[in-house]
């Protein structure tokens, strides 16, 4: 079935199916244009429909919470744990990134980085 339609009498392109951009990122659709002239003559275009992914799951941790257990006497910088959180996403939509919340009331005297170290 096409993907696309197009309206005979306006040129309106209109999505016939949706797209999964998992199984193509680029789809060509070639176009015709025909006038009622004797002999009539046609004009074409390539239509290259190019498919964004949508980020469809959000970050999972293994885990709703966490428990650690420090010593008062911890260096400072000392790695305490390192977090990890997936998403199954493709591309860019599933890469991730850490932070903490920042009104959490306990956030001064931890650092998070990006990678997910605390």
């Amino acid at each position: 079935a096409a993907s696309v339609t197009i309206n005979s009498s306006t040129g309106a392109v209109m999505l016939a199916k949706s797209f999964n951009q998992s199984l193509a990122s680029l789809v060509s659709i070639p176009l015709r244009c025909m006038d009622h002239g004797q002999p009539s003559l046609a004009g074409h275009v390539m239509l290259h429909l190019h498919i964004r992914s949508v980020n469809y799951h959000q970050p999972r941790f293994p885990q709703a919470t966490l428990h650690l257990n420090i010593s008062e006497s911890a260096s400072l910088g000392q790695l305490l744990h390192t977090v990890h959180a997936t998403d199954p996403d493709p591309g860019r939509h599933g890469n991730v990134s850490y932070s903490m919340i920042s009104n959490s009331s306990v956030k001064d005297g931890f650092i998070m980085t990006a990678n997910g170290s605390l």
